[in-house]
């Protein structure tokens, strides 16, 4: 890369609007001398830099270097730093330290910036000392030293008493004697204003004399001793204040190198801080490099001169008016399919602007600059990067435009390396049409046997004709308004466009019958090519409409596949979550359910339910068993009185005693005790040849057996119902009185589950709120009722 390549892409134009967006002069001006990289891995690590200071700058806010400085850090023996150098140093060391903190908060142990800005134990002791030397004013603090600290209290206090004896004096002396009764400062020392006429009133020292010699200033002899201390003071804390700054220097030059090396850093950050900040102006991109370095694709690019977005950076700089619009640039070039681009056109089409837009980007990216384009292009790291546009002229070396053309190209030859993008601009142009067309031509095949990327615009149709027919060449044209015969600056790929130059002069007002004059002059061959030429415009033109309207039916199309898609995907969705929450959602309604028929005023209603399947399954069980079949009473009927019955639920049998045809009720004599229940609740039994209920006791060890306390904590609701009613039936049947059941305080839902179920227990008599020796809120008390 040369000179006159960067000139003729404009690279300074560029950087001077990147250096716009450094916070200090020095960070500004790496900026504007910033020069691309040929070497891959500085080029994959300047982007890398680049893109980790955006991140990091948009997760914990922008970096603050106002106030940096570069200032000098090295001192003759000697000689010390002036105040204003110090000042610059101190500010420039916290902007250094606060860069390297913003720095270190960086999550990334491997983040490109920590490397760029490492601790230095040194430089920290410098900038903490030059904070403890200045107060905020910027002057020596009276703890720079403490004979610093010493000399000043001894001056306020020798000031104090000088005050008070020459305001001491003055009030003596009163108007009589003093022009004003205050006194005043010569030389630096404190004197009082007398009058001439009464100069022997006060004897001492005689320092000036007023421009009217009305007024005489004297030195009282009381005042000289106070007035020299503090000529002597003065002195000393020069002195003291001089060694500091001769100490302080000395330690600034000892660390020269690595202060210098530091505000290199930070000079080095800021550059990074600039070429982030620009690219996030216009949402520019760091396209990694591909591996195989054989493809350069640029999607939706634009030229920053001319993109809208840095109107106000141009504004700035060189006043220039804003920009309506850019036109997105699509270009793709392959080492492997076509690598050389031949683009044809209207003049003032865009064929230029196209070419600077693609060398510029390629300068951008190796420089580590985010480029104006979208996410989808790809470019190379390139050797050799040679743009030749524009006039290349010279007056002092007596060259024609031609002449400097050929002998830059001829320098390119020279230092080509490969991958390369070679940029020509109106290859051919400048000397006679035929010779320059063949001339194009050779050097077009020239660079096209290399391995790189060419990119030349043309008006000569054999260099047109010569990409139609070579392999890895290909043609381009920026598009034409056929309406109103004017450019769009659209580039399209792949086909070959006319220079319109009749159309255009047209379009620009030239009179007719010169237009006409020219067609006439035109060689017929000239205009059977341009007859082509706008015949293959016209069918692009409507192979274009018609992929357009394809591609809005694909679009169409692939719209509703994606909504049936996201519908289909929902669905699937709502069924798994069905699925995956029926058992939880089967358990909620089984205890709804259950608390559903247990809240029922008539106990008898659950078990009738329960009934009602019940002979089905006790007639399954004794097939299954091998059991004789078990004589049932038929549903609706009252079982009479000596009838052998099961009390379902409470697990006892026993005797009819009495029993009501009209209400249901029957009295059922279980041993010695005797239970009413609804004729739905009992189970007729077939007569048994053993003892009879009414005559069989409870066993001493059943009772001795049952627990006079019943633990349901950690229960569901469901649950401890479930156990609380067969622990009372067995409670029942064991004869105990009294029992306790332990339910804990929690929410309250365990406790009013047990005292709902006690409530519509038959054989409850009474509960009640255990005392605080037996659990208090916790358990309940209950009593049996009596048999």
């Amino acid at each position: 890369m040369d000179v006159r390549t960067f000139r003729a892409l404009e690279w300074d134009r560029v950087l001077a609007l990147a250096a716009l967006c450094a916070s200090t002069e020095e960070g500004g001006r790496r900026v504007a001398e910033l020069t691309p990289s040929t070497d891959r891995p500085e080029v994959l690590r300047r982007q890398a830099r680049v893109r980790r200071y955006a991140n990091l700058e948009a997760q914990q806010g922008p970096l603050s270097l106002e106030g940096y400085r570069r200032a000098p850090t090295r001192s003759p023996e000697g000689t010390f730093f002036d105040l204003e150098t110090l000042r610059t140093l101190r500010t420039s060391l916290d902007r250094w330290k606060s860069a390297l903190d913003w720095v270190q908060t960086d999550e990334d142990e491997d983040s490109p910036l920590k490397a760029i800005l490492p601790p230095d134990d040194g430089a920290e002791a410098v900038r903490r000392r030059l904070q403890s030397l200045m107060d905020d004013r910027g002057e020596i603090a009276d703890t720079a030293s403490p004979r610093l600290n010493s000399l000043r209290r001894e001056r306020n206090q020798v000031r104090i008493r000088l005050r008070g004896l020459m305001d001491a004096m003055a009030s003596d002396l009163g108007d009589a004697v003093l022009q004003q009764q205050e006194y005043t400062i010569r030389g630096g020392r404190l004197v009082l204003p007398v009058k001439s006429s009464h100069k022997g009133a006060v004897p001492g020292i005689l320092h000036d004399v007023s421009s009217t010699g009305a007024t005489i200033f004297m030195e009282p002899m009381q005042a000289v001793e106070h007035n020299n201390r503090l000529s002597a003071i003065d002195s000393e804390e020069r002195e003291e204040i001089r060694r500091i700054l001769l100490q302080i220097t000395s330690d600034i030059t000892r660390i020269s190198d690595r202060l210098e090396a530091l505000f290199d850093a930070v000079e080095h950050l800021d550059a990074i801080r600039a070429r982030a900040r620009f690219g996030r102006i216009y949402g520019g991109i760091l396209p990694a490099p591909p591996e195989s370095e054989d493809t350069l694709d640029l999607r939706g690019a634009t030229h920053p001169l001319l993109d809208p977005r840095l109107n106000g950076l141009r504004a700035q700089i060189w006043k220039q008016p804003p920009c309506d619009r850019a036109v997105p640039l699509d270009l793709t070039l392959s080492l492997g399919g076509t690598r050389t681009l031949v683009i044809s056109g209207p003049n003032a089409g865009g064929k230029s602007v196209a070419l600077k837009t693609a060398g510029l980007l390629c300068l951008m990216h190796q420089a580590g600059i985010p480029i104006p384009a979208s996410s989808e292009t790809s470019l190379p790291v390139l050797k050799f990067l040679f743009a030749s546009l524009g006039d290349d002229q010279s007056i002092q070396d007596s060259l024609s435009t031609f002449s400097g053309r050929m002998l830059h190209i001829r320098e390119a030859f020279q230092r080509l390396r490969e991958p390369f993008l070679v940029i020509l601009d109106e290859l051919g142009s400048g000397t006679d049409p035929a010779e320059g067309a063949a001339l194009g031509e050779a050097l077009l095949l020239h660079f096209h046997r290399r391995r790189g990327f060419i990119l030349c615009s043309t008006h000569h149709d054999p260099l047109k004709a010569r990409a139609l027919a070579a392999d890895g060449m290909g043609n381009a044209s920026m598009a034409f308004n056929e309406e109103d015969l004017s450019p769009t600056f659209q580039l399209t790929m792949g086909t070959v466009g006319a220079s319109r130059a009749l159309d255009i002069a047209a379009r620009m007002g030239l009179p007719d019958r010169v237009l006409e004059e020219a067609r006439a002059l035109l060689p017929g061959e000239q205009k059977r090519l341009k007859d082509v030429l706008e015949t293959l415009e016209a069918e692009v033109a409507a192979h274009e409409a018609e992929l357009a309207g394809l591609k809005a039916r694909h679009l169409e199309a692939a719209n509703l596949r994606k909504k049936l898609e996201d519908r289909l995907a929902g669905m699937e969705q709502e069924r798994r979550r069905i699925v995956e929450s029926l058992p939880e959602q089967m358990r909620v309604w089984r205890e709804e359910f259950i608390s559903e028929l247990k809240s029922e005023v008539n106990l008898q209603r659950v078990r009738r339910r329960a009934r009602e399947s019940a002979p089905k399954v006790l007639e399954e069980a004794s097939q299954e068993l091998g059991l004789p079949p078990v004589a049932e009473h038929p549903s609706g009927d009252v079982p009479p009185p000596g009838a052998r019955v099961r009390l379902e639920g409470f697990g006892l049998e026993g005797e009819v005693e009495e029993s009501d045809a009209a209400t249901g009720r029957i009295t059922v004599l279980c041993g010695d005790k005797k239970l009413q229940v609804g004729a739905a609740d009992v189970t007729v039994l077939a007569p048994s040849p053993g003892p009879s209920l009414r005559n069989s006791a409870w066993s001493g060890a059943e009772v001795s057996s049952l627990s006079p306390e019943l633990n349901l904590i950690g229960q569901t609701a469901a649950e401890a119902e479930f156990e609380l009613e067969h622990y009372l039936d067995r409670v029942l049947r064991s004869g105990l009185r009294e029992v306790r059941i332990i339910h804990g305080i929690g929410t309250g839902k365990l406790r009013s589950a047990v005292h709902q179920l006690l409530k519509r227990t038959p054989h409850v008599d009474s509960w009640e709120e255990a005392p605080p020796s037996q659990g208090g809120a916790g358990a309940t008390i209950v009593r049996m009722a009596s048999g």
